[in-house]
């Protein structure tokens, strides 16, 4: 019986949150019809704990600008004052780290599970909540945890800004403007 019970529960749930789902059109849908889109990118929020590895949120910010002005399906303009932004991404980072080595998981498989583990690279992860917000409506757009990882040999402690930031803001590029999938 309580297995009946939550089994219509998580039914019932899955069912709310599609229905939510197609009832708000994706960023892609709204945005890519204007001609352009003023944006305004705040400088991120550091909320992590203070360690030795420091997020410089004025590159993060440069390289999320410079992702979306790449953008073709959507034209971008990049503004410096909110006032005139048509959406403002903001952002808190919530987790930064290093590894001399790379944690095993990817999991495809036993196959897959033995290549990871014996594969001995650096490891760097950046998770941030990013909310996109329509300035002049105050309303909110997307609010989403975005997480980008980065594996690789060339990659040192010192440097880790020069990988990860890039990869965020191609993250970011794509889990809150990218097409959706159905």
């Amino acid at each position: 019986m309580r297995k009946a019970i939550a089994l219509m529960i998580v039914a019932t749930g899955l069912a709310a949150g599609a229905a939510s789902a197609k009832e708000t059109p994706a960023l892609f849908d709204t945005l890519s019809r204007r001609a352009s889109v003023k944006v305004y990118v705040e400088t991120f929020a550091d909320a992590v704990k203070p360690t030795d590895l420091k997020v410089d949120t004025t590159a993060l910010k440069g390289k999320i600008e410079k992702a979306l002005t790449g953008r073709k399906s959507i034209k971008f303009e990049v503004v410096n004052d909110k006032s005139q932004a048509d959406i403002a991404i903001e952002g808190k980072i919530l987790e930064v780290g290093w590894q001399d080595t790379d944690p095993v998981d990817m999991i495809v498989g036993l196959g897959g599970v033995a290549m990871d583990a014996a594969m001995s690279e650096h490891y760097c992860v950046l998770v941030s909540e990013v909310t996109v917000n329509d300035v002049k409506a105050g309303a909110c757009l997307y609010k989403d945890n975005v997480r980008a990882t980065v594996t690789t040999n060339d990659m040192k402690k010192e440097t880790f800004g020069d990988f990860i930031y890039d990869d965020f803001a191609k993250v970011l590029m794509k889990e809150a403007f990218g097409k959706k999938k159905s």
